[in-house]
């Protein structure tokens, strides 16, 4: 299965420490909370809190939690300016609309399919998450 091959694609670009090459290949799977592990792991925080703000909301405020933490140690004002959506929830209000559609999007998201299935993803994608969420459709 050709699944199989990226997921291997995956781990030993991990282990070889081709980092860009394992995140395209986890991220061409769908797995985004691995995603934001990796880029936790390299310490790329800022762009794990970017990616994390798109693709899974729910992991954003631990995220700037040790983004702050890290820049706290050479910059303590840029630091202080970094806003966490729990604390500040008046500079972020979609986040929690962002945090149900998340919400959704994993209850409702298959974890493989088929490439004959492609047709049928290209109908339902053409509606927005927030339409197939109303008609209670799949992700």
């Amino acid at each position: 299965c050709k699944a199989d091959k990226i997921q291997e694609l995956a781990s030993s670009a991990r282990s070889d420490g081709q980092n860009n090459i394992a995140f395209a290949a986890l991220l061409l799977q769908g797995k985004v909370d691995d995603c934001v592990e990796l880029l936790v792991n390299t310490n790329r925080l800022p762009e794990a809190a970017l990616f994390a703000r798109t693709y899974c909301p729910s992991r954003v405020s631990g995220i700037v939690k040790l983004w702050k933490e890290d820049l706290g140690k050479t910059n303590t004002k840029a630091a202080n300016r970094l806003a966490d959506p729990e604390e500040y929830e008046n500079l972020f209000p979609s986040h929690q609309e962002d945090l149900a559609r998340e919400q959704f999007s994993r209850a409702n998201s298959q974890a493989q399919r088929n490439a004959s299935d492609y047709p049928a993803v290209c109908e339902e994608r053409s509606l927005s998450l927030d339409e197939r969420m109303q008609s209670g459709g799949s992700v």
